[in-house]
Parts: structure tokens; C-alpha cells; sequence
């Protein structure tokens, strides 16, 4: 390779690095010896830690320091556009004294090295490369604190964390060890491929460490011209979030627990009686028969399938938990089918490993080995074959109950017909389960899946949506749930929610409406709390907190045509659907650590209220005009604004001359939408939107079929010159009513639709125009 790249460090190199706290002393690497290189990629043996780099395609760069402990679970090779690299945008260089640096974007400078590679007696590495101070860190999966995780050491390492997360918390039930930065240079992406425990430790003098327990440190660098490139690449690399059926995005209502068949029902007939939307209820432990999975407690949930009807005809539907542990019990047919496949971990004595949990001695299965998989997935007709169609994977760190909180590192796997040690995979251990719970629903019900998944490894976002665990009410938590969903968003995993009110403690009336506000926005929208604490249903506080909560969910269904929108495109690109401000415009300094507000998708711009009493705030707008919905005024951008919103409302503001995809209101996704509504906010001469729609459950990959709408418009003087092309050769609307908003300004301009001058209402390839003058607020 050409050694045009020169940077050196100011960093001393020291053969020997003493740390703090009896560390294990660590030792540089040396000994490398003579680089061996080709157009893709270069190779530098040494005796026990090997370096090879591979080009996957122009944006992507692999550096693999040492020898991986098994193949990668993150990693979808068969996704990867990998033609022969004709001009890769990064350039490797091996230098003198086992140092080597990546330069990108074009420029001379780039990713170094700035000590090199140490190891320790515990046969842990560890690389130090050059990272400036004022470089940001974003990504890094589901982790507490500010947007920016910049001067801290994060470690991975999955864990149940029961006690309240603070924002010094730093090892939660995801693990998800990819980063993004903005050097001088320019953005990128930085993915460590080691799903055993690994450190980024971004709190030294102008370096990074990066540690690794065991395996390699398998690095991805990543480069783009812009922040959406660095994901789209990541999530070449790992996968597109999946495009969830239509009915995930709706309200989801959880408790631990419902208790019986009977209150199951009683609490979804309280929200028709309160006319209230869901989309979803969710079983918690106790609906099993003393915790074995894949059963009904026999008592309080003889009538389950009867139950799983209802709820059906009702528009909602049935989420049971399934956890991993398997109760050792010679009667159950799991743990005996489980046993006489030999598909259980097993500890060093080649017996099935056991631990506490919540169905008291446990195993658990052995999700590496692709059989076991199978075995689970098939297990899963048992809910199936009842109708039940979404899953929630808990506990599956996986969590026991002992003094390391998971399974005994040198527990053992098999994997490709090997054993490999817990402690080297334990991070994918969530992630394999997850998959295997989509597999279930894609292959046995033929529908999208949705599971729903506390635990996770780079590449979660493939199969399953995620919550952040258990959480507590306060404001705090409220505050602290939307730095950690912009940052999971910006590590691929768009799909992704916090437990609206609290899982933990007693939710008081005004936190929890501004939650359910907040909620609204989020990806994924569900209610959760424990047993024996307040109720959240969102009746449970009496006027005007039920009105309010109503409200809030409303909204969440007149804004599903446009969230499913960015859904789709989040499955095409890998873009957030939460999306941190300085995402739009990453030019305003300002925006670098900004976590308070946040946007959905392009459009729509929240500004949540996060203190008790407040009734108004100040709200950052970029630049260009926006629409102040509570005040139905246009505003001017790029600055702070005072927005008032009084309890009943959230500060939020729409780009002017959006056009947004709109639904009228329903109590469930799964309810007839007859009428599609497209909102024109004024302050834009013209634009345009491209809306597809389907009959969201087919597997897409299958089908692809799906409807496009195209609407445009033009202001020509006094004149409002519409565009509408709609195709349904592939599939037919279930709406046959479009409705059209138009800001009041209008009134007194002439309006045309395809050059014909439109009077009243028209029809347009069999499609029922209405045209209305509507108060953005009103349709929101």
C-alpha cells in the first residue's frame, strides 16, 4: 500500500503501561513482521496477534488485530455490495515500529495509531489510537448519560440491571460496541466486532483505547461524506431494521402483571368503553404455569386461546413474554425435549448448566447451535397456532440469579461443531435468541414478525425492536430516555422505546401524561409498570389526566401513516426515525450534545416539557420557517424560541411546506383507514411526496407489493397547481378517500389538480379527492 498517509503521535511509546487499581501491568506488542499487500487488503503475520485488513467495498475497511473466537453474528456478508475495489475512500498504511493509520476522505491524515497494541497476563489487548478531544462520540448502542459520549470508558458487557440507571450507569441489557465521529477530516463509523466483553474508553488525553477480554479486536472503519452515509454503510454491514407489521406502531399497553384471562379482557373492553386506541396488550410472567415457558397457568388462564380471540376481534392483539430459562422439571415437555436433544448450555462437567431464575433451577437453550434454534422457533406454534403473532423476549442477557448476575463465563456453546466458552459470546447470546423468536412468526404464520427484546448485540435491529429495561418513574427518566433512543437509533437500531410512566415507583398524574406526550414520538410506544405500584392504564388518574392521555394517543394514530413512512425508509437506508437535531444539520455547534428536543423523521421537530409545573420552554428551530402547531404560527428558524404548551400539550413544530400523511382518527391500526389525509403546511412554494402503502403484515421481501401515491404542488401566483399520480397495479389502497389539507392562506387562491381546475371534490384514477381547509392542530 502507499505510505503517502504520514501522521505521528505527540504520545510517547512505552514498553510497559502501569495502571491504577493492581490492573494487570500491560506489554506492547512487537515482532511484527514483513507487510504482505494487495489491491483488497494487507496482512502482517505475528506469532499471536496477526493484523489483516480487507477492503469489503469502497466505504468499508476491516482491520482485524489477533484471531477471532468464532465466526460474527453482526455481520451480513450476503448484504454486501463487494465489487472489486476500484477506488476504496480509505487508504491503509503499515509504518515502522508495528504503528499503521487509515487515511479517508481524501486527505493525508487520518485514524492512527498513537502507543500501538499491548497485551496483559490476563490475556486481554489492548490498542490506543490517536482521538482528538474535541472529536464527538455518538452511537454506542443503549447507554446512559448525554448524546455525546465523549470522555468516558464504556464497557460491554450485557447485563439485568434492576437498580435504578443513573447516568453514571455504564453495562445495561445491550451491547453495542459502534461509534461515530467527526474528525478533522471528516465522519466516521467505527464497529468492534467482539461479542465478549470490550471496552471503549474515550475518557484519555487525545486517545482511545480499545479492550478486548478475548478474541480479536475486529475493527470495521467506515467512512461516508455525511452522517446518513456512515449508517447506511453500518447497516449494510450489520443489516436494515426491519419493517415492522402496521399494528407494532400503535399503543401498547403492558403490565406485571394481568393476572387472568378475565382482567385481560375487562382492561381491553376499558379501553373501547373509554374509546381509546390499542394495538396491543402484553403478557407478563405470571400468565405461565409456575414460569415454565410455553404454557398458560391452568387456573387463571384456562380459557387463553378464548381470550386471544377476543382480544383479535376487538383489534388487538396478544403479546406473550417468552424468557429463556427453562424450569428443570422431568414432567415438562420442554426441558425434556430440551434434554433428549441435547440442547441446553453446558458447564464443564458436560452437563447441562443450571442456575436461578425465575421458575426456580433453570437451563437454558443453547441458541449458537443452529438446531437448537430450530428447535425454539418450532416451539412457538404452541402461541402461533392461537393466533398470536408479536413476542417479548426478556431476561435474556441472559439474566440468573446469582452473584454475576448471568451464566459462568467457561459455561460452553456449540457452535459450527466446536465449543467455544460463554464469556467469549456472551453479548449475542439476546441477539440469537431474538432471531430465532422472528424466524418463528416469518416461517409459521407467514407475517412480518414483531418481537420485542430487552437484550441485543450489533445487529438486533435485523429482527426485533427494543426497550430500554427497567426504567423508573421520574422525571429524570423521562429526560434520560431521549439521549439513549437518538443514540440507539444512531447505532442502527431504529425501532426502540422506553417504558412510557416508569416501570418502577409510584408515576404521578402530571409525569405521566407529559410521558404519554413525549411517548407518542417514540418508535415503539408502550406503557409498562410493575406489579403492585400505581396503575398507568391511562384512565388510572381520573380527569383531566385521562383526557389528556387520550389525546396523546389519538395523535399517535393521526401520525401513523407518516411514521410507517419513515419505517420503510429506515428499512431501506438504515435512517433513524428519532433523529438527534444535529443529525439535520450537524454544521450548528450548538446541536453537538443537544438531547432535549429531537426530531421525527424530516418534518416534525418535539420539544418535550420534562419539569413538573413548566408550561413552556425555550426550543432551539434550525433554520428556514417552521410551523408552531400549538400556536398555528409560522415561525422563523435558526435560534431559540419560547414555546408555550399547557398541560394538555407538547411544544411541537412542522416544517413549513411539509406534507405529511395523516390518519383519521381509529382506535386501532387494524381498523378500516378509508380516508388517507395529506397536510400542506404553508411556507413553501412548492414540494412534493412520494407515499407508498401496503397491507402492512406480508413478509416485503416476498411481496413488494404496495401502492405509491405521488402528490405534488406548485404556487404560481394566485393559483395552487396539484400533481396526482397514484399505482395500484400491485396492490389496491384500503383507502378510497384522499384528503387534502391546505394551509387557510390559501382560501382565496384558484386550485387545479393535474391542469384540470378543481371547484369542489374530483375523482382521479377512481380515487375520491377531498379538499379541506384544515387547522394543523386539529388533524394532529
Amino acid at each position: 500500500m502507499s505510505n503517502a498517509v504520514n501522521q505521528s503521535s505527540s504520545i510517547s511509546v512505552q514498553p510497559e503501561i502501569v495502571l491504577a487499581n493492581n490492573a494487570p501491568i500491560q506489554r506492547r506488542v512487537e515482532g511484527y513482521r514483513t507487510e504482505i499487500s494487495s489491491s483488497l487488503g494487507s496482512r502482517i503475520d505475528h506469532e499471536h496477534f496477526p493484523i489483516v485488513t480487507r477492503h469489503l467495498n469502497n466505504a468499508i475497511l476491516r482491520v482485524c488485530i489477533g484471531t477471532p473466537s468464532t465466526k460474527s453474528f453482526a455481520i451480513q456478508y450476503d448484504n454486501l455490495n463487494t465489487p472489486e475495489v476500484q477506488q476504496a475512500s480509505m487508504e491503509w498504511t503499515w509504518r515502522p515500529n508495528a504503528h499503521w493509520q487509515v487515511g479517508y476522505h481524501r486527505h493525508g491524515t487520518g485514524f492512527s495509531t498513537s502507543r500501538g497494541l499491548y497485551t496483559d497476563d490476563s490475556g486481554a489487548q489492548h490498542l490506543y489510537l490517536n482521538f482528538e478531544n474535541h472529536w464527538p462520540v455518538y452511537g454506542l448502542g443503549e447507554k446512559t448519560g448525554e448524546l455525546n459520549k465523549k470522555n468516558r470508558r464504556w464497557s460491554f458487557w450485557n447485563s439485568d440491571v434492576f437498580a435504578p440507571h443513573t447516568e453514571a450507569t455504564d453495562e445495561l441489557y445491550q451491547s453495542i460496541p459502534f461509534f461515530i465521529t467527526k474528525t478533522d477530516q471528516g465522519w466516521l463509523g467505527v464497529f468492534l466486532d467482539n461479542p465478549g466483553r470490550c471496552t471503549l474508553d474515550f475518557s484519555l488525553n487525545a486517545e482511545l483505547c480499545i479492550s478486548v477480554n478475548n478474541g480479536a479486536i475486529d475493527l470495521y472503519l467506515i467512512s461516508g461524506e455525511s452522517l446518513p452515509d456512515i449508517l447506511k454503510h453500518y447497516t449494510d454491514l450489520t443489516g436494515k431494521p426491519f419493517l415492522p407489521p402496521k399494528w407494532a406502531l400503535g399503543y401498547h399497553q403492558s403490565r406485571h402483571s394481568y393476572q387472568s384471562s378475565e382482567e385481560v379482557i375487562q382492561v381491553v373492553e376499558q379501553f373501547r368503553q373509554h374509546g381509546i386506541g390499542l394495538d396491543a396488550l402484553y403478557l407478563d410472567i405470571m400468565y405461565m404455569d409456575e414460569y415454565r415457558v410455553f404454557s398458560f397457568d391452568p387456573k387463571q388462564f384456562q380459557k387463553a386461546p378464548a381470550m386471544v380471540e377476543k382480544l383479535r376481534s376487538l383489534g388487538v392483539h396478544t403479546v406473550p413474554i417468552v424468557d429463556p430459562g427453562v424450569k428443570v422439571d422431568d414432567q415438562y415437555r420442554v426441558y425434556q425435549q430440551g434434554l433428549a436433544g441435547d440442547y441446553f448450555i453446558k458447564g464443564q462437567d458436560q452437563n447441562p448448566w443450571q442456575g436461578i431464575v425465575w421458575p426456580g433451577v433453570s437451563v437454558w437453550p443453547d441458541f449458537f447451535n443452529q438446531e437448537v434454534s430450530h428447535w425454539w422457533r418450532d416451539l412457538h406454534h404452541f402461541y402461533i397456532d392461537m393466533g398470536i403473532q408479536g413476542f417479548w423476549n426478556d431476561m435474556n442477557e441472559p439474566a440468573v440469579f446469582n452473584e454475576q448476575k448471568t451464566i459462568d463465563d467457561n459455561a460452553l456453546h456449540y457452535i459450527d461443531g466446536e465449543t467455544i466458552e460463554h464469556g467469549q459470546v456472551h453479548n449475542a447470546y439476546g441477539l440469537l435468541m431474538s432471531e430465532a423468536t422472528a424466524q418463528a412468526v416469518t416461517e409459521h404464520a407467514n407475517q412480518r414478525p414483531f418481537v420485542l427484546t430487552r437484550a441485543g448485540y450489533a445487529g438486533i435491529q435485523r429482527s426485533a425492536a427494543v426497550w430500554t429495561g427497567d426504567n423508573r418513574s421520574s422525571w429524570e427518566h423521562l429526560r434520560m430516555s431521549i439521549p439513549m433512543l437518538l443514540n440507539l437509533g444512531l447505532s442502527g437500531v431504529a425501532f426502540a422505546g422506553a417504558d412510557i410512566g416508569g416501570f418502577m415507583d409510584n408515576a404521578q398524574p402530571e409525569l405521566f401524561v407529559r410521558w404519554m406526550q413525549l411517548g407518542t414520538f417514540y418508535p415503539f410506544m408502550r406503557n409498562h409498570c410493575s406489579i403492585g405500584l400505581q396503575s398507568q392504564e391511562p384512565w388510572s388518574f381520573g380527569e383531566p389526566w385521562t383526557k389528556i392521555a387520550t389525546r396523546a394517543i389519538q395523535r399517535r394514530y393521526a401520525i401513523l401513516p407518516y411514521l410507517y413512512q419513515l419505517f420503510r425508509d429506515a428499512n431501506e437506508t438504515g435512517t433513524p426515525i428519532m433523529r438527534a437535531m444535529m443529525w439535520h444539520d450537524p454544521s450548528e455547534v450548538i446541536t453537538e450534545n443537544m438531547a432535549d428536543q429531537f426530531m421525527l423523521g424530516q418534518a416534525m421537530l418535539v420539544a418535550p416539557i420534562m419539569e413538573p409545573g413548566q408550561l413552556a420552554r425555550a426550543v432551539w428551530l434550525p433554520k428556514g420557517q417552521w410551523l408552531n402547531v400549538h400556536e398555528d404560527k409560522l415561525v422563523m428558524g435558526s435560534g431559540y424560541q419560547l414555546a408555550h404548551a399547557g398541560l394538555e400539550d407538547i411544544p411541537m413544530f412542522l416544517r413549513a411546506g411539509s406534507i405529511l400523511p395523516l390518519a383519521p382518527p381509529r382506535l386501532s391500526s387494524e381498523a378500516p383507514m378509508t380516508v388517507l389525509r395529506l397536510l400542506i403546511i404553508e411556507g413553501k412554494e412548492s414540494n412534493r411526496i412520494l407515499f407508498r402503502d401496503d397491507d402492512g403484515i406480508s413478509i416485503a421481501k416476498q411481496s413488494h407489493k404496495y401502492v405509491r401515491l405521488s402528490f405534488g404542488y406548485q404556487l404560481s401566483q394566485d393559483i395552487v397547481e396539484c400533481h396526482l399520480s397514484i399505482d395500484q397495479s400491485q396492490f389496491k389502497a384500503q383507502w378510497s378517500v384522499l384528503e387534502i389539507g391546505l394551509p387557510s392562506a390559501w382560501k382565496k387562491r384558484k386550485m387545479t389538480m393535474n391542469g384540470v381546475d378543481l371547484l369542489n371534490d374530483a375523482i382521479v384514477d377512481g380515487l375520491s379527492i377531498k379538499i379541506t381547509f384544515a387547522t394543523p392542530a386539529i388533524w394532529l
